[in-house]
C-alpha cells in the first residue's frame, strides 16, 4: 500500500487569512508541504490549478493508453473564464479509429477462439490424412493423438488464453460502449475539483509513473521468455493460441510451413491482449487515488470545523476555505456523485476482470503445483524450466489482483473516516441549528442503504472483507482441483498413445523450446521403450498403416 498522504499536504484551500499578502504573491506555483495549511490565494479563473494537477498526473496512464489504442478521448480548455478543461469525443479523429479497430480485432480474435475451441473438442472439421511430401504418413486417428496431446500439455494455457481474451474483450467493448459518458465525466471532474477546491492530485502522478513502469518491466520480461523460449510453456502459449484460432480453416495448420511465423505473430498478439487486458482497471485506480485524496481534503476539513473550533470564524473566511457547514455539505453530495459517477463507468469493467481472474489464479497456482510434484513417472518430457514463467506470470496477475483491490478499498475507507468524525462530535451538547443539520444530514448520508463506496452495480462494495472473500474464494478452488487431480498435464497412461519419436518431432514444431540448461537430454535419456504391440501398427520405419 503507499504511502498515507496527511490531509494537510494535500488541502491547498485558505484556511487562516485570505487576504494574507504572501497569498496573494502566490498565482503560480502550487503549495508544498512545507506550506500546508498556509494561506494561498486563488488563482485567476482561467487558470484552473487544480484541474491541471488531475491531466498532470493522468498524463502518463493517458499515454499509455493511447498507444495500445484504448482511449478515444480527446481534451480542449475551456472558454476563457471557465477554469476548466472540457473532454469530448471525435470520430474524425485517428485515435477514435485506433481504438475501433482494436476492438473489432478483439471480436474477432474472440469469435475465432470460440468457434475453434468447440470444433477441437469434438473433432470438426475432421483431422484429415496427411502426406505434405514427407515420408511419414499418418492415419486420422494418429492425427487426432497428436492434437488431443498437445490441448492435454498445454491446458493451463489454454485456460490462461481464454481469461485473457475474454476480459480483454469484454472491458474494451463495455469501455467503448461509455466512451461518450468517460468524457463527461472527466469534464465534471475537472470542474467539481475547482469548485470544491480540492487538490487531490498530490502524489497520483508518481503512482501512475510506477504503475507504466511495472507494466513495461513486465512486458519485457514475458516478451524475452518468448524470444529465448526459454521453457515449453513460452513457446507452447502462442501456439496453442495459434492452433486454436485457424484450426477451423486448416486442421493441420502444426505441420504446415507457416505454422512457426504464425505462432511468432500470435505471441506478440498474445503479449498485446495481455496489456490490453489490464490497461482499462488501472484507469480505475487512477480515479479511486483521486477520489481517495478528495475524501482525505473533506475529512480534514470536517474536522477542523467541529473539533478545532474553525466554525467560529467570520463568513468570509469560511466561504473562502468552504468550511461552511453548507459548503461542507454541497461537497459532500458532489463526493458521492464523482463516486457513482467512477462506479457507473468501471462497474462493467471490474465485473469481468475479477471474474477472469478468480480461474485464471487457480490455474495458475495449479500449474506451479503440478511442476513442482510432478514425477518422470508421472510425465514424460518433464518441463522443469515452466516454473520461471508459471511463477513470473502468477506474481503479475495476483499483484495486480491486490493491488487493484487495495486501492477499492481505500475509497470506502477514507470516506468512513468522516462517519466517524461525527461520531466523535455526538448529538449531545449546544448546538446551533445548522450545526445540528449538518450533523444529521451525515448521519442520514452515511447510514443510508448503500455504502459508500466503490459498488460495481451493487453487486459488491470494495472493502477489506471482499479482498479476503475473493482470497478464500482462490483457496478453496485450489484444493478443490488438487483434489479432483485433472488432467492438466500429460500422464504415463495417455502417453503412451503416442509414438516416441513422434511426441520429439511434435514438440519441437510445435514449441521449438531452446535447451539452454541441457534438461531434455538427461530426460530423453530415461524414456522407456515401448512395445510394438502399443503402438497398433508400428512398423520400425516412421510411418502408421
Amino acid at each position: 500500500m503507499p504511502r498515507r498522504v496527511t490531509p494537510e499536504a494535500l488541502d491547498t484551500s485558505f484556511s487562516e487569512d485570505v487576504t494574507s499578502s504572501s497569498a496573494r504573491d502566490s498565482n503560480a506555483n502550487p503549495p508544498t508541504e512545507s506550506q500546508a495549511l498556509k494561506p494561498v490565494e486563488k488563482l485567476p479563473d482561467d487558470t484552473p490549478y487544480y484541474a491541471n494537477g488531475i491531466y498532470d498526473s493522468f498524463l502518463p496512464w493517458k499515454i499509455f493508453m493511447k498507444i495500445f489504442g484504448r482511449l478515444p478521448l480527446y481534451l480542449s480548455r475551456g472558454p476563457a473564464g471557465s477554469g476548466s478543461y472540457t473532454y469530448f469525443f471525435d470520430w474524425k479523429r485517428a485515435q477514435s479509429w485506433y481504438c475501433f479497430g482494436s476492438l473489432i480485432f478483439m471480436w474477432i480474435l474472440s469469435i475465432l477462439f470460440f468457434i475453434n475451441s468447440i470444433g477441437i473438442f469434438i473433432n470438426f472439421p475432421s483431422v484429415p490424412a496427411w502426406n505434405n511430401g514427407s515420408s511419414d504418413v499418418y492415419s486420422k486417428s494418429v492425427m487426432r493423438i497428436r492434437e488431443r496431446y498437445l490441448m492435454r500439455r498445454h491446458a493451463c494455457s489454454i485456460v490462461i488464453i481464454f481469461n485473457t481474451l475474454i476480459n480483454c474483450t469484454l472491458s474494451s467493448h463495455y469501455f467503448y460502449q461509455k466512451r461518450h459518458y468517460l468524457p463527461s465525466y472527466m469534464t465534471f471532474l475537472s470542474e467539481a475539483v475547482e469548485v470544491i477546491r480540492v487538490d487531490c492530485s498530490e502524489k497520483v502522478k508518481r503512482e501512475m509513473i510506477i504503475i507504466v513502469i511495472c507494466n513495461c518491466v513486465f512486458l519485457l520480461l514475458f516478451a524475452l521468455l518468448y524470444i529465448f523460449k526459454l521453457s515449453p510453456a513460452c513457446g507452447g502459449t502462442p501456439g496453442m493460441f495459434t492452433l486454436l484460432l485457424f484450426r477451423f480453416i486448416d486442421p493441420i495448420i502444426v505441420d504446415r510451413a507457416i505454422f512457426p511465423w504464425l505462432r511468432t505473430i500470435m505471441g506478440w498478439v498474445f503479449l498485446y491482449m495481455l496489456v490490453v487486458a489490464k490497461v482499462h482497471i488501472f484507469f480505475f485506480v487512477f480515479f479511486t487515488k483521486i477520489l481517495r485524496n478528495a475524501y482525505l481534503i473533506w475529512n480534514h476539513r470536517v474536522d477542523r470545523v467541529m473539533h478545532h473550533g474553525e466554525d467560529a470564524f467570520s463568513r468570509e473566511q469560511k466561504v473562502a476555505s468552504r468550511t461552511g457547514y453548507d459548503h461542507l455539505f454541497k461537497d459532500h453530495v458532489c463526493l458521492l456523485d464523482l463516486i457513482e459517477g467512477a462506479d457507473h463507468l468501471f462497474s462493467n469493467v471490474i465485473e469481468p476482470f475479477f471474474a477472469a481472474h478468480v480461474m485464471s489464479l487457480t490455474i495458475e497456482a495449479y500449474f506451479l503445483y503440478r511442476a513442482q510434484t510432478a514425477t518422470k513417472e508421472d510425465f514424460k518430457y518433464l518441463r522443469q524450466m515452466d516454473t520461471v514463467a508459471g511463477v513470473l506470470f502468477f506474481i503479475h496477475t495476483l499483484g495486480t489482483i491486490l493491488y487493484v483491490s487495495f486501492a477499492g478499498t481505500s475509497v470506502s475507507e477514507e470516506a468512513s473516516e468522516g462517519l466517524e468524525i461525527v461520531r466523535r462530535k455526538g448529538l449531545m451538547g449546544p448546538k446551533t441549528d445548522e450545526e445540528l443539520y449538518f450533523v444529521l444530514s451525515l448521519y442520514v448520508s452515511f447510514c443510508g442503504h448503500y455504502d459508500t463506496a466503490i459498488s460495481a452495480a451493487r453487486f459488491f462494495s470494495f472493502d477489506k472483507s471482499f479482498v479476503v472473500g475473493f482470497l478464500g474464494t482462490i483457496f478453496s478452488y485450489f484444493v478443490i482441483i488438487i483434489q479432483f487431480s485433472p488432467i492438466l498435464l500429460m500422464t504415463e497412461e495417455n502417453s503412451r498413445l503416442v509414438q516416441e519419436f513422434d511426441r520429439e518431432e511434435l514438440l519441437d514444431k510445435f514449441e521449438s523450446t531452446i535447451d539452454w540448461f541441457h534438461f531434455g537430454s538427461e530426460l530423453r535419456d530415461d524414456r522407456e521403450t515401448i512395445s510394438p504391440a502399443d503402438l497398433n501398427g508400428w512398423n520400425g520405419k516412421g510411418n502408421i498403416a
